[in-house]
C-alpha cells in the first residue's frame, strides 16, 4: 500500500503508549492544518495510521492479559494484538501481611473492649 519504511517499533509499556498518544494529538493538529503540503500530509497520515494501529495492538494485548477470553473474540473479529509478555514481568511473591499486636488483653472480645467505656456510669 505504501512505500514508507516502518521501523517495526512496538509499544512495549504504558510510558511509550502515553508518548504515542501525545504524538497522535500533535500530528492530528498538523494534519488538520489547511496550509500543509499534500505530500507532507500524506506522509503524516501514513505514520499516524501506523502509530494508531500499534497503539490498538498494545491496548488489546493488555486487555487480553487481564481478560484471557478476549483472545477468542479478537480471533473471530480478525483483530491483531500483542501477545502479553508474562515472562518479562517477574511476579512478586505475595507476602503475608504482618500481624498486628493488640494492646488490650486477648481474653476480652473486641466488641467489649471498644464499647466497654460506654457502660461505665461511675
Amino acid at each position: 500500500m505504501s512505500n514508507a519504511k516502518t521501523t517495526g517499533k512496538r509499544i512495549e509499556n504504558d510510558d511509550s503508549y502515553d508518548r504515542s498518544a501525545k504524538w497522535l494529538v500533535d500530528k492530528a493538529q498538523q494534519i488538520s492544518d489547511p496550509l500543509i503540503d499534500e505530500d507532507e500530509k500524506a506522509k503524516l497520515l501514513r505514520h499516524y495510521d501506523y502509530v494508531d494501529s500499534e497503539m490498538q495492538r498494545y491496548r488489546r494485548g493488555q486487555l487480553v492479559k487481564e481478560f484471557p477470553g478476549l483472545r477468542r473474540v479478537y480471533a473471530q473479529l480478525g483483530w491483531s494484538y500483542d501477545e502479553p509478555a508474562e515472562a518479562s514481568e517477574p511476579k512478586q511473591p505475595e507476602l503475608e501481611p504482618p500481624k498486628q499486636e493488640t494492646q488490650s488483653s486477648p481474653s476480652e472480645p473486641p466488641a467489649k473492649r471498644v464499647s466497654g467505656f460506654l457502660d461505665d456510669d461511675d
